[in-house]
């Protein structure tokens, strides 16, 4: 149901903002008339046409959202050249075939992730792998999380999230407008556009925790609920564990001006340490959080995946690293660690002395 209606409020949108701007000048048109026939003072009336002109400006400059090109290489991600990727292409070739799912077009590195998808502006499928759990997780662990992901190619998600991305596009550019433009809310006709924004993004959000059900389901029938609730568990308890992230460790060092050549082994230094209580905690934490109406992935109590799993249990879990780790699929990792370094690097060193 909810698929359904976001697609008409998708299909809506558009002619909906039309209306509003064509309700809007034909208002402007009546009080220019009635300023012309009736003589009345202009100061009286050109308040509220200033206000609605400006308003119809604003919608119609977003609206170039409509014709921006998104980037194929997001700011956190890495290509790497096609023969460092033999053997993890060979990889996901054995997981699609053991779970009839469809294999990506591209596999991307990133430096902030543990694994996500979605499809780029000419329609490929895109497998984006996280440097950090290349580093620190075993191939068991990886292997479900990415079972899941390549799920949401198989249901047709990313291919939705890709159709809806430009309208998306045009509804942050109108909410960053008419917020750097306080007079916008004097206008009634522009609450009308913000409550639409409103009412889709809480169905944007509701559809979105429906398609990670299905992921999950599909995950929790085909690799049994063990290998399910440690998948999940990966993607959830990290956030718990802040001074494990990637991210915060690159930002101490290019704070304290550290030279760190070997920002992934240095996460997994870190991981390794991660004491059980620690871990423990992290998943008692993740286990008791509950979904919000705005959120785009439920929580993971409420995740068929996780039904039943004891912290105990999940503690258990997420420190499994029995089988080999996901780093020794690639023979020349140093070299891929080295670039997703690099990268990390440079957007936290522009960020850093961007504000100082």
């Amino acid at each position: 149901m909810t698929s359904l209606f976001l697609r008409i409020l998708l299909w809506m949108y558009l002619p909906f903002l039309l209306l509003i701007c064509g309700v809007m000048g034909w208002i402007i048109f009546l009080l220019a008339q009635a300023t012309s026939r009736l003589n009345l003072l202009l100061a009286s009336s050109a308040p509220v046409i200033v206000l609605l002109g400006f308003t119809i400006l604003q919608v119609l400059w977003a609206l170039r959202g409509l014709f921006s090109r998104c980037s194929e290489t997001q700011e956190m991600e890495v290509c790497v050249p096609s023969r460092l990727l033999k053997p993890v292409h060979s990889w996901l070739e054995e997981i699609s075939r053991r779970h009839n799912l469809w294999l990506p077009d591209n596999v991307r590195f990133g430096a902030e992730t543990i694994a996500h998808v979605y499809e780029d502006d000419t329609g490929k499928r895109v497998l984006v792998l996280g440097g950090a759990a290349l580093a620190a997780r075993s191939q068991a662990a990886l292997g479900g999380v990415i079972a899941h992901e390549l799920a949401h190619f198989t249901a047709g998600d990313t291919r939705l999230s890709r159709k809806a991305i430009r309208r998306v596009q045009v509804m942050a550019l109108l909410e960053y407008n008419f917020a750097s433009q306080p007079g916008s809310f004097l206008n009634p006709l522009a609450w009308f556009v913000r409550l639409y924004h409103v009412v889709f993004g809480l169905v944007w959000a509701a559809h979105s925790r429906q398609q990670e059900f299905a992921a999950d389901r599909w995950l929790l029938e085909h690799v049994g609920g063990d290998t399910a609730a440690q998948a999940l568990l990966h993607l959830a308890a990290t956030e718990r564990l802040p001074w494990v992230r990637l991210a915060n460790i690159a930002k101490a060092h290019v704070a304290a001006n550290d030279p760190i050549e070997h920002l992934f082994a240095e996460h997994w230094r870190r991981a390794q340490s991660i004491s059980a209580d620690d871990w423990e905690q992290a998943c008692r934490k993740e286990l008791k959080r509950k979904t919000g109406f705005w959120d785009t992935h439920p929580s993971l109590k409420d995740r068929p995946g996780a039904l039943g799993v004891s912290s105990r249990h999940a503690l258990r879990l997420v420190r499994d690293q029995q089988s080999p780790r996901a780093r020794e699929l690639f023979p020349e990792w140093p070299k891929i660690e080295k670039l997703l370094t690099e990268k990390l690097l440079a957007v936290f060193l522009e960020e850093y002395f961007g504000q100082t």
